[in-house]
């Protein structure tokens, strides 16, 4: 390495990581201690994690990658409100419960080339309540990123509850975001809960934050940082014009 680069720098990934393939490619070995698990799954062939100096796990890269970013995975990515007297909302709706779904699991740490899910559990305590849920995106220093809603207009399906009335009740409203959509960043989430298509029950500040993980699936020609607070994957291609 010819220059010293500070690991978060945008030339980190592009000058050093591209060095490092080069000389691994001669038939060396390196030794790359990082918790970008991007970098460590396109450079390693293997991989160790330790945790306070002590050996966890090693072996094929992708399964202590898999580890390392599920070991934080618990209870974590959930709020519960167990007393409804204590919960967002008033005398007509009140929130229960809102979590982050990766995997399958309830988690803070959402893996960016798998889709997750943000659940929204509140109870209706106004008989024949039209309702409708929405939430606000922000980025860690609270840049708005983007709102969402399940009105039919905002919507890729079709929610058959949205504007219907609600008997009194528990109910829960899903949100889903698409693999390969967010970019890695530190997220929060506010909600609101709508009643008759334009009075807002109540909007939550940021109730429930998680962060976005990348295993490398976007970077097998690029190491370097993706700009943006998105990162989706679009429609290209290229013809030869004569």
């Amino acid at each position: 390495v010819d220059e010293v680069l500070a690991v978060g720098d945008a030339e980190f990934q592009k000058k050093c990581l591209g060095k490092m393939k080069d000389v691994a490619g001669h038939g060396r070995t390196i030794l790359f201690v990082s918790h970008n698990m991007a970098a460590v799954n396109n450079l390693c062939t293997k991989a160790i994690m330790l945790e306070s100096g002590c050996l966890i796990l090693k072996g094929e890269t992708g399964q202590v990658v898999n580890h390392y970013l599920n070991s934080g995975m618990g209870n974590a990515g959930e709020v519960v409100w167990p007393d409804p007297s204590t919960a967002p909302g008033n005398e007509r709706v009140r929130l229960k419960a809102v979590r982050i779904i990766s995997e399958s699991k309830v988690t803070s740490d959402v893996l960016l080339d798998q889709e997750c899910q943000i659940e929204i559990d509140y109870i209706n305590l106004t008989d024949n309540l039209p309702l409708g849920a929405s939430i606000h995106l922000l980025d860690k220093i609270g840049v708005e990123v983007l709102a969402s809603a399940n009105m039919h207009s905002a919507n890729l399906i079709r929610d058959d509850w949205f504007g219907k009335p609600f008997p009194k009740g528990v109910y829960r409203t899903v949100c889903t975001f698409p693999a390969n959509f967010l970019n890695e960043n530190r997220y929060s989430i506010r909600v609101a809960l709508v009643s008759n298509n334009s009075h807002i029950e109540f909007l939550t500040s940021e109730i429930i934050g998680f962060n976005t993980h990348d295993r490398g699936e976007m970077r097998k020609e690029y190491n370097g940082y993706w700009l943006g607070v998105v990162r989706p994957k679009l429609a290209w291609q290229t013809q030869q014009l004569d």
